[in-house]
């Protein structure tokens, strides 16, 4: 991938209306986590609500997935990907891409680093096939 190139995925990647700054703008907009999973008393249901500092779930259900074993499953992604969660993988990548933008010494590592940030936006407004891995 030629510099020029990767200098390209990289702003589109840390763009203020790039996938980045996308992933920020929903986890900020949801209810913050840190959230849990709890049985319902239906069976095959599961709750994921918001916990309280105090350590108590928040009475407020933010999702019920229902079903068979993929709904515990379902419940336990939403509850992994809480905004906190997606908020500090966001910062990560945008650290990384700072960390390795532009260092003659690192451009092979840069262009990795950042071909690999940028695979799970495939797709999204704006990606270029060009950027695949």
């Amino acid at each position: 991938m030629a510099a020029s190139v990767t200098a390209d995925l990289a702003a589109w990647l840390v763009a203020d209306d790039g996938p980045i700054a996308t992933d920020e703008a929903r986890a900020r907009a949801a209810q913050p986590g840190p959230w849990d999973v709890f049985d319902s008393d239906m069976p095959g249901e599961h709750t994921v609500r918001h916990r309280n500092p105090n350590g108590t779930p928040d009475p407020h259900r933010v999702a019920t997935t229902t079903g068979l074993h993929c709904a515990a499953l379902d419940a336990e992604h939403i509850a992994t990907w809480d905004p906190d969660r997606v908020l500090a993988e966001c910062a990560a990548k945008r650290q990384i891409i700072e960390a390795t933008w532009g260092g003659p010494d690192h451009e092979q590592m840069w262009e990795h680093a950042v071909r690999a940030l940028a695979q799970p936006y495939a797709g999204r407004p704006g990606w270029r096939d060009e950027w695949r891995n």
